[in-house]
């Protein structure tokens, strides 16, 4: 058992790292590259869609595990597929809307999410479709979709070997395997590449597939809060972007953690790794909520978190206004 695990992961490492390595040759030579502009918070060109190691090893671990949850893979596939067209050349918003929309049918087929009420299906199928398009802008600091992710796979992970089985373990781990390996070239001062609109993406919607497994065994809708740091900053960005009559699929640099990075020079690692450690406090929080049945002190961390961070924003806003 030990020597075919060993087989597989190391398998895995091999075939990411060439992947990776002739990846950069490809993007180098065609172009792929995100340069700064009044809206980066990065200073030098960068290479663009290395996050394309998600899919590769979702790939991998489909054609290792004889070709499981298929309509996974698919939905992957397709949404993959868009999102590089799109790290390319930008593709039309209702062209990317509508492919986000059919990969996420194939997800709450994958999970039979459609044994739900349907307003409660029509509700989730429009924050999933939401959370696709929030990760995908969280990309440009260094480090912030891989620490956010790997946090976001361990947490699952965790719940997976250590409360109850709800999914297939070697799927997380394959994933936090190429989640670590982007890492080591992003997660640096100056990265040497950025995940792009399909390491985002896909780290999103695998995430959501996990979530949606994790809420269709347990019938519990409080493991959305594993999101909760994202989902929070997304809708409230959102919020003012449509008080300032802003273009909401348009790209920008207001999130809270970009006037962090731009407007107050802090390192990105730190930035990252403080997103990263608070999501870890409030996702340990909400599986002591689930094991003990205390709703309410998830409900009160989440609460107070919202006001906290409505704060920090407001604050934010205002000293940016006012240095204008």
């Amino acid at each position: 058992m030990y020597l075919i695990t060993l087989y597989y992961y190391s398998g895995l490492i091999i075939f990411l790292l060439i992947s990776l390595y002739l990846y950069f040759m490809v993007a180098m030579k065609y172009n792929i590259i995100d340069r700064p502009n009044e809206r980066s918070s990065h200073q030098t060109a960068i290479i663009r869609g290395a996050g394309v190691l998600i899919p590769l090893a979702s790939l991998y671990w489909f054609q290792q595990s004889d070709f499981e949850l298929t309509w996974f893979i698919i939905g992957l596939i397709v949404i993959s597929g868009i999102s590089f067209l799109d790290d390319i050349h930008s593709q039309p918003i209702i062209a990317r809307l509508l492919i986000h929309a059919v990969s996420i049918l194939l997800l709450f087929h994958q999970v039979n999410f459609f044994d739900w009420h349907i307003w409660f299906l029509i509700g989730s199928f429009i924050v999933c479709v939401g959370t696709l398009s929030a990760f995908n802008f969280m990309d440009g600091i260094n480090g912030i979709t891989g620490l956010y992710a790997a946090v976001g796979l361990g947490t699952f992970c965790y719940i997976d070997q250590m409360i109850f089985s709800f999914t297939n373990e070697d799927l997380i781990l394959t994933n936090l395997v190429g989640v670590v390996i982007f890492l080591f070239y992003n997660f640096r001062k100056k990265a040497k590449c950025f995940a792009g609109d399909i390491g985002s993406v896909a780290l999103a919607f695998i995430q959501i597939f996990f979530l949606l497994q994790l809420i269709q065994n347990t019938r519990s809708l409080l493991w959305v809060f594993l999101f909760l740091l994202f989902g929070v900053d997304s809708i409230v960005t959102i919020v003012y972007r449509i008080l300032r009559k802003e273009n909401i699929f348009s790209p920008h640099r207001t999130h809270a953690y970009q006037y962090l990075a731009n407007e107050w020079n802090w390192d990105h690692r730190t930035i990252s790794l403080m997103i990263a450690c608070l999501q870890v406090i409030i996702n340990t929080i909400i599986i002591y909520s689930y094991l003990t049945s205390t709703l309410w002190l998830a409900i009160f961390v989440v609460c107070l978190y919202v006001v906290i961070y409505l704060y920090v924003r407001h604050t934010l806003e205002q000293r940016i206004a006012h240095s204008l």
